[in-house]
């Protein structure tokens, strides 16, 4: 997808330019890869995906959103942060905070 973004040709556009390919798959090695490498993203595990599915069947809730508060949970976050309305009615209803402005982060 990055050699397609960077250079706009499709597959056969590509494979028609080697040099091409080298030098922008140095530039993702170089340049994107580290930015990849920065944040710790968190694993999702079975159970996760089970709490998710139980979050789904219970609230009504897109698997997205269950899936951001099923790994909340399973982490041991205290709350979340977030502008959605679905998700800020459901985390506290499964003991998460739930956190849309700056005023609720006040004790």
């Amino acid at each position: 997808m990055y050699l397609k973004h960077r250079t706009g040709k499709g597959y056969w556009g590509l494979k028609k330019h080697p040099e091409l390919v080298k030098k922008v798959g140095n530039e993702f090695v170089d340049f994107v890869l580290p930015l990849l490498a920065f944040p710790k993203f968190l694993d999702t595990t079975n159970e996760i995906i089970v709490e998710a599915l139980t979050i789904v069947t219970t609230y009504g809730l897109l698997p997205s959103d269950a899936l951001i508060l099923a790994t909340a949970k399973y982490y041991g976050l205290d709350g979340i942060v977030s502008l959605d309305s679905d998700l800020l009615t459901v985390a506290p209803r499964e003991g998460l905070l739930a956190i849309s402005k700056v005023e609720d982060l006040e004790v």
